[in-house]
């Protein structure tokens, strides 16, 4: 019987799943700053966001039946994160309202797709509310 993902270390996970996005100039300088994000007047936020570049595994746990394609499980970099909800890069496009379960090198959430668009050919900005949280020991 095939080991769940909840049974992978993290590394195996990356290791399993290589990192197939392909990231734009601009959006690369971006990824090299760190720590908290200003907020823009408009912005209505209930927690700070920091940016980070992390890697991540996300896994589609459900979607609605009007996207009835599957999902691959994807490496992904972790945009930025705030105590409600995380930002993520990755190689295709993701809708609102999917399910999503996310492997995080200290924790496994689950999440919900808020927000998606596309900065390039195979990148996408996918934003998450999150649902459920758990650490990894």
């Amino acid at each position: 019987m095939p080991r769940s993902s909840d049974d992978l270390s993290f590394d195996q996970l990356i290791r399993q799943h290589p990192l197939t996005l392909v990231i734009p100039p601009q959006i690369q300088l971006e990824l090299r700053e760190r720590g908290p994000m200003s907020t823009r007047i408009d912005d209505i936020r209930v927690a700070s966001r920091f940016r980070c570049r992390g890697p991540a595994i996300l896994e589609c746990v459900e979607s609605p039946i009007a996207l009835p394609r599957p999902f691959p499980t994807s490496q992904v970099i972790v945009r930025n994160l705030s105590r409600t909800g995380f930002s993520v890069l990755m190689d295709r496009e993701l809708f609102p309202e999917q399910i999503v379960r996310a492997f995080l090198s200290i924790a496994t959430a689950t999440a919900i797709v808020a927000r998606a668009r596309r900065l390039g050919s195979r990148c996408y900005d996918i934003g998450f509310r999150i649902k459920t949280y758990q650490s990894r020991q």
